[in-house]
Order: structure tokens, then sequence, then C-alpha cells
């Protein structure tokens, strides 16, 4: 089933490769009502527990954005970009938080929640991801590794945002996706199974939680440093 949904997901990216960059934006356009959830993106939960709710949100300015809602809730959406790294290694999206998970901090197992987090990674049963958190308590700059599902899967992370950044105010992030995810993944770029995801946590903390991002792009080396 995993392999399947990595295989409808790419079907999404195959016209995308030819333009000079790739978009994915977060509007009304790219949502599925009937399923709840943006277009081409898949959802990953976990056994016994609620799921984030996803929505989109017009501002009075009449951008759209993705919210998603935690409430002691967790899951992971999931955008298959197979060969695209290959082609467009800068990574570049806008999110903002609403609110915080309550003392949440990545340093502590039973406090690991994040009411968003950007990865990229590779594997279907067995993951490899590189993440980017907006953590609540964890200092900014802070990495770490940890393992879940019994060590299935991989995550090393960043703490890119923090409670000290406020809540409702927007930022740009741009990293180079391409070069971090090679280096948790030997060296080597892959180019099959590589999905970008957005992950939302509150399940420890037993709290509410919210966030919107607007889109996420991905763009040749060139481009990188263009923050908008």
């Amino acid at each position: 089933m995993k392999r399947l949904l990595f295989s409808l997901l790419s079907m999404a990216v195959v016209g995308l490769i030819a333009a000079d960059s790739v978009r994915i934006d977060f509007n009304r356009k790219n949502f599925d009502e009937s399923e709840k959830l943006p277009k081409n993106w898949g959802l990953k939960g976990k056994l016994f527990t609620r799921k984030p709710t996803y929505e989109i949100v017009r501002a009075k300015d009449g951008q759209e954005a993705l919210r998603i809602n935690v409430d002691r809730a967790t899951g992971t959406i999931l955008y298959d970009i197979s060969g695209v790294l290959q082609k467009y290694p800068i990574m570049r999206w806008k999110w903002r938080v609403l609110s915080l998970p309550k003392d949440a901090d990545g340093r502590e197992p039973e406090k690991d929640d994040q009411v968003i987090g950007v990865y990229v990674g590779v594997g279907t049963v067995s993951t490899n991801s590189r993440a980017y958190r907006w953590e609540t308590v964890t200092p900014k700059g802070y990495t770490g590794d940890v393992r879940y599902g019994g060590g299935m899967v991989k995550v090393n992370w960043t703490c890119l945002r923090n409670q000290t950044d406020g809540i409702g105010k927007w930022y740009t992030e741009e990293v180079n996706a391409a070069e971090d995810l090679k280096k948790i993944c030997g060296g080597k770029l892959p180019e099959k199974d590589v999905a970008v995801s957005i992950s939302s946590n509150s399940q420890y903390t037993k709290s509410k939680a919210s966030a919107e991002i607007e889109y996420i792009e991905f763009l040749p080396l060139e481009k990188a440093g263009g923050k908008k």
C-alpha cells in the first residue's frame, strides 16, 4: 500500500519537473474537500492516536494557506518528489504558527511535539529523513537524531524556529535540501521513494496547536538566497 501511495504521488510531479522550478501551492484549487487533504498528498497517522485536521484558509488580502490543527494528535502528510532534488536542490517554504504545543521540547522524548515540521526523506517502510522543525522551547539551532517505530523511522532534525519567533508572524525559510539529505544517506542523493512531508504532533503534551503553510517550492542552485 505504501509503495502504491508513492507511485500515485510521483505521477503528480512528472509534469512539473520540466519547468524551471517545482512549486506546491496550498489553496482551494489544490485541496480535496472529500478527503480533507491537499491533492496528491497522502496521510500517515499513528495507530490509536488522533490525526491532525487540514483546511484551506484565506487571509484578508486573499492569500490562501493550509491550516493544520492538532488536538492530542499526530500525523504526517507526504508528497513524492523522486528525481526533483537532482535538478532543484533548494527548498523554500513560507509558514507561521498560531499556537504551540504547551512546553513541547524535541530534546525530551516525553515532550517531543512540534505543531509543524517540514521534512525531506527517503524510504517507504523503513525511512530516513531530514527535518526542519518549529519547536516550542527547544533552542533554535539545536540539532538531534531520533528514532521512532522501533527504529524503522530515523530523523535528523534541526530547530529552525521556536516560541521566541512569535505567534501569527510569517517566515520564509530556505535550505539546501539535497545536500542535507545526502549527508544522512551516505553522501549519495537518493533518486527513488523520496518525499517532502509536513509533520504535526501534540500527542505527548496532550495539547492543542495550530500552524499554517502557504507553499513549498524547489529551485535550482542559482536561485538560492532569493527569499520572498
